[in-house]
């Protein structure tokens, strides 16, 4: 059964050769990418539209699209899979995917299909394995199976934790860290009580905590988004729980601390980024964008300047806009230094080289650990 997003019949053909021109080569491919059609039911389109008006046949074997094919092609683009039209628009040169491992790994079909360099900002371990499987896809960021590991280890032998309690949010991300976290807990010769779970949005975290306190572990770990994560650590200090907290990237972020407040003093986070970064490129970065929007730089926009950053370099490096070329140049690039890490793009997946532990101290991600990795 043919993929979905690709040129499925005869009709999808015609669409597609009354968008904006591309070579007749580049469209022969877009329609045969998946073997959804074959050579004659192409050339079969290409003479229906001739006939009909369309398109212009020259002596010399020229193509050209009339008017009226310019006009129906306008109607009808929408009706072409969306993969297809981001192939067929050659000003792209390179996406740049969401900071959600979910949505990048929905794409990936569509990615293959368009063939354009894709630089995705998840990090979970599923990502990573899609991008590894793919032939346009990068995972620009350091990905969890190696951050996970190292907060457990500083949990069990720099805090002296040893039993420990994991409350996640279902969603594919905070899924994998709460199975990576305890993979590091076991892995150090700690125990896991209990894992509790939650939907994505919860509100309400009560029967959550109370099973952890009730568990008494000597510390929490817990794996969620910027909200569940304020709201949760608000509601365990409220509640009398104590214990230190161990957590995903969202601990760490301005914005988290800023929606938690006193609350998340004392809790402990791995990420990519602090505003306070010992990065000499990050920093500066950080400084000027403070300067600029007068608050505190978080993730999301340090990560944006390095996707950004990398793919021009690539772009450089391969001299070209060409989308293949742009996609060696990157397999190609295997240490660039960014604001938020080192990257070795010839992984496609875990591109990212290095993160950080931090402890949330007076409102403020202090850096107590340093991770490395090749």
């Amino acid at each position: 059964m043919a993929r979905m997003g690709f040129i499925q019949d005869k009709l999808e053909i015609k669409f597609l050769l009354l968008i904006e021109p591309v070579p007749f080569e580049a469209m022969q491919e877009l329609a045969m990418i998946d073997d959804g059609v074959d050579f004659f039911d192409f050339s079969e389109c290409m003479n229906d539209l001739v006939t009909s008006g369309h398109l212009t046949l020259s002596e010399d074997g020229l193509y050209a699209i009339t008017e009226k094919g310019l006009r129906n092609g306008q109607i009808c683009e929408s009706s072409l899979p969306y993969s297809v039209r981001l192939a067929a628009d050659k000003n792209i040169t390179a996406i740049i995917g969401s900071d959600n491992s979910n949505d990048n790994i929905a794409i990936a079909g569509s990615v293959e299909s368009a063939k354009i360099p894709t630089t995705t900002q998840g990090s979970s371990p599923t990502l990573q394995a899609t991008c590894e499987a793919s032939d346009w896809m990068f995972q620009l960021r350091t990905c969890d199976s190696n951050l996970c590991a190292s907060l457990m280890k500083y949990a069990v032998e720099e805090v002296g934790a040893k039993s420990f309690t994991i409350i996640h949010d279902t969603e594919t991300a905070s899924s994998d860290q709460a199975r990576l976290f305890q993979t590091g807990i076991e892995a150090m010769g700690g125990t896991v009580d209990q894992v509790l779970s939650f939907t994505n949005g919860t509100k309400d975290f009560t029967a959550q905590l109370t099973q952890a306190a009730a568990n008494n572990s000597d510390a929490l770990v817990v794996a969620c988004l910027q909200t569940e994560a304020a709201i949760l650590i608000q509601q365990a200090r409220d509640m009398g729980i104590t214990q230190p907290v161990f957590g995903s990237n969202a601990f760490g972020d301005p914005v988290t601390i800023d929606l938690a407040g006193e609350a998340i003093n004392g809790a402990y986070s791995v990420t990519a980024w602090v505003p306070n970064t010992p990065n000499p490129a990050g920093a500066a970065f950080s400084k000027k964008y403070e300067q600029t929007y007068n608050e505190a730089c978080a993730k999301a926009a340090a990560q944006i300047r390095d996707h950004i950053y990398v793919l021009c370099a690539a772009i450089e490096q391969a001299g070209s806009t060409d989308r293949t070329a742009v996609r060696d140049a990157l397999l190609g690039m295997t240490h660039y230094e960014g604001a938020i890490t080192t990257y070795n793009c010839s992984t496609k997946g875990n591109c990212g080289t290095g993160g950080l532990i931090v402890q949330v101290q007076d409102l403020v991600p202090t850096i107590v650990e340093e991770i490395v990795t090749e």
